[in-house]
This record gives structure tokens, sequence and C-alpha cells, in this order.
């Protein structure tokens, strides 16, 4: 057999070998993975090349067991240089880090806040109460001020903390408000951010104005402080592209002072669907906010409380909805994802699209979409909660009238560049995307991933 023949894996470049480590690395996408720890051990070089892939994504399950995230600290305390490897951290909270609440020794307290990352943060004692306490949002807020080239920050469950909304949020707005003068890292390559929330928290502006980011998701958060004179992000300045909000309650004017501070954002996604259902959230007010952004919005997705009725729900009325005004000016817009009340809204008005001449509701709908329009999802509600009220119109009856209306539209010009047009769920298990199905131009009732495409 020649040379040639008997080639072995380690006479691959480095390049080819970075490639499979890479891949394994994405079929076990948690920190030591099994396939990577057993090529790490083979030999030298392997071990060498394996580091980066062994270290780049941390995930962890705080609410199970803190030990594997204290295991990594004092691994990082030992090798420094594998803080510049961590790239991807994902942590759910819950509660406490431990299953029973355990108070944390002073001293290991004390030991965790000395370290040189850590010691210019501001409010470094709300920092030491909360990792005594074991609060898993201060475990996170910790690990993420050691790592200087972290690109994707998920911590799912996020806690209230002594003396700050969240130790994550504080040291993020801090980093980005004033980095070099505490001494912090910056976060200057975080570039996806995702933070959720036990409890409604307030966001301000600073968390937008750190400049790698690019991808933003909040989860149980309001904008309280999103008044021209308090919020810290001047209009069109922050580089976020793409946003998604689950709020608790938000205004018009506050919504688009938020909105405003983006220089180009191409994808918005809100959820006002933990809104309670006494309290009336007009699809129509979100408008102004949107139109801030209508030079650049590519993907616009708008999940508003959608229940239909003529009689009062319970203890209280319905709240009538008016619909979205028409965004023909959103010169980019290619998707769009509505529920039934921000499309007709869900007053008589609404009612009547149900029962018209199909080709009306397709004039109408003509009248509200952009040319650029590709594709379009109708968005109902995929629980039945509010259907146990009398009264109720049943979702069945507009998922059924919906690709029937469709199914007439005969005339292409009246929207140029529409490709697909879809139906899908969403659930009260965070506003998730739940099912969906193609029904223009044709119902073929297959399940698909995409949403907005």
């Amino acid at each position: 057999m020649s040379n040639e023949q008997r080639r072995r894996l380690l006479d691959l470049p480095a390049e080819t070998l970075h490639e499979i480590l890479r891949y394994l690395r994405a079929e076990t996408p948690s920190i030591l993975p099994s396939d990577l720890c057993r090529v790490s051990l083979t030999c030298k070089r392997l071990s060498y090349l394996a580091q980066e892939h062994l270290y780049h994504r941390y995930h962890a399950e705080l609410e199970t067991s803190e030990e594997p995230t204290y295991q990594l600290i004092r691994t990082l305390e030992r090798r420094p240089e594998f803080k510049a490897l961590i790239k991807h951290v994902s942590i759910t909270c819950s509660g406490h880090a431990w299953p029973v609440p355990v108070m944390r020794a002073a001293t290991e307290a004390d030991a965790l806040i000395g370290a040189a990352e850590v010691r210019g943060y501001p409010n470094i004692s709300a920092l030491w109460h909360s990792l005594r306490s074991g609060l898993g949002d201060a475990m996170s807020a910790y690990l993420s001020l050691l790592l200087p080239k972290l690109e994707v920050l998920n911590v799912r469950g996020a806690e209230v903390c002594a003396d700050v909304p969240s130790c994550v949020l504080d040291v993020l707005c801090s980093a980005a408000l004033r980095p070099w003068w505490c001494g912090l890292h910056g976060f200057c390559q975080l570039s996806v951010l995702e933070l959720t929330f036990q409890s409604f928290t307030d966001i301000p502006g600073a968390l937008f104005t750190i400049p790698s980011l690019r991808k933003v998701c909040l989860g149980n958060v309001y904008f309280a402080t999103a008044e021209p004179s308090r919020w810290t992000c001047r209009p069109y300045t922050s580089p976020v592209t793409e946003l998604s909000l689950r709020v608790h309650e938000y205004g018009a004017p506050e919504m688009r002072t938020v909105l405003q501070s983006f220089a180009e954002l191409r994808e918005f996604r809100l959820d006002t669907l933990r809104v309670p259902v006494n309290v009336a959230r007009m699809p129509s007010s979100i408008y102004p906010a949107l139109e801030t952004q209508k030079h650049s919005l590519e993907r616009i997705a708008v999940l508003t409380y959608d229940c239909y009725s003529y009689k009062p729900l319970g203890a209280w009325p319905i709240p009538v909805m008016y619909p979205m005004p028409s965004l023909r000016d959103f010169i980019k817009l290619r998707g769009l994802a509505l529920t039934d009340a921000a499309l007709v809204g869900n007053g008589t008005n609404g009612f009547h699209h149900w029962h018209n001449e199909k080709t009306v509701t397709l004039q109408y709908l003509s009248k509200m979409f952009p040319p650029s329009l590709e594709c379009f999802s109708h968005v109902t509600w995929g629980g039945d909660y509010h259907e146990t009220f009398a009264g109720v119109d049943k979702q069945g009856t507009r998922d059924s009238r919906w690709p029937d209306i469709w199914s007439a539209l005969a005339e292409k010009a009246l929207f140029p560049s529409l490709r697909k047009v879809k139906q899908l769920y969403y659930t009260n298990n965070g506003g998730d995307w739940d099912l969906l199905h193609e029904i223009w131009p044709r119902h073929t009732g297959k399940r698909t991933d995409d949403t907005v495409s």
C-alpha cells in the first residue's frame, strides 16, 4: 500500500479537522459533549484543536443543579485562557438555583466577586447578596461577566434580585453605558440576546445600545421608562435588526419611543397573549410605533387578544378592537402575521368579513397589504379557554372561512408579489407557534416549520 493510501486522520490540515470537530459540536450542542471529549483524549494535537469546540457552548439547568456551573467557574479560574472560548451561554433559572434554597457562605460569595472582571460592576453589593441567596439570575450575570467573547446569551426565568430588577439585565445595561469606566468587557461581541423573566420587568433603553447586538427576544416585559426624557437610547441609533417582545402591557407612546430607537429594524414580533382579558389592547395602537420603521421592516407579527363575541365575557365586556391601518407604505415588507383582531377587528365590521362576498374581503385585504408582501399568515388562538364563555364566536368558523375566501382569488394583480398564505395557531405556552398550514395557492393542510418567510 502506497504512502498516499495510508494517510492518517492527523495528516489532514487543521482547517479540515476543525470542520470535523465543528460537526461533532453541532450534533451534541452542550458543553463537554461525549464525542468531542473522546476525540480530545486521543492525542495532544486533537486535544488542542478540540478545546475551541468543547468550550464553545454552555447550557445549564440551574433549577436542577448548580454544580456544573461552579465546576466551570473553577476551571476558568485555573485556565483563564478558556474564557475567550465560550461564545454561547444558555441558562434556565427557576427561583433558586437549587431545588431547596441554600445560602452560600459569605466567603464563597467574597471569592466570586473578587474576580478582576467583576470588581468594577457598580451594583456589586446586590450581586453579592443574590449569589449568597442562590439566585440563578445572579449566577448567569456573574458568568457573563467572565466571558469577553460571548456572542449568544439566553437566560430563561431570570428573577428579581436585591436592589435591581435582574442582575443579568443590570449587568448588560451597566456594560452598555460605561464599560471601560467600570472595568467591564462591554459585551463587544454579543449579537443575540434572549431574556425571559419570571415576573414582569421594566426594560431600560440602555439595553439596546450594546454596539454588537442584532437580535433581541424579551419575555414578560414592559417599558415604564420609555418616555423621551428618560429613555437612554437615542432615536435611530440602536443596531438591533430583529426584535421579539412578549409584553405584560404597553402604551402607544411608549412603544413608539422603543421602536424609534432602531436604525434599521427588519423583523418585529409583538405578543400580547398574556395581557388580562379585561384589558383592551388595540391592534391599531401599535401602528404609530411600526410606522417609525416602515422604511426597513421586512417581517411583522402582531399577536393580540383574539376573542369574538357580541356578549360580555364573564364579568367584563369584550373590548372592541379596531384593526391595523393599511400597511401599504411599508415598502420592504415581505412577511406578515396577524390575528383576526389585528387584521379585521373584532367588532361588527370584523364579523362581516366571514359573511360578506369573498371578493369584498379580498379587496379589503389588497388595500391593507403592501405590494411587496410575499407571505401572509392568519394567526388564531390555539387553545379553547376563551371559548368556554357563552356567546364567543368559535375559532373553527373563522379558520374554515379563510381558505374559502382565499380560494376565490382570481386576480393576481390584487397581490402582485404574494406567493403563499398560511394559517397558524399560537398557545398560552409562551406564545409559541403551534400548527401551520398552507391555505393558498391551495389548502394542502401540510404542516411546515417556517412562519413568516
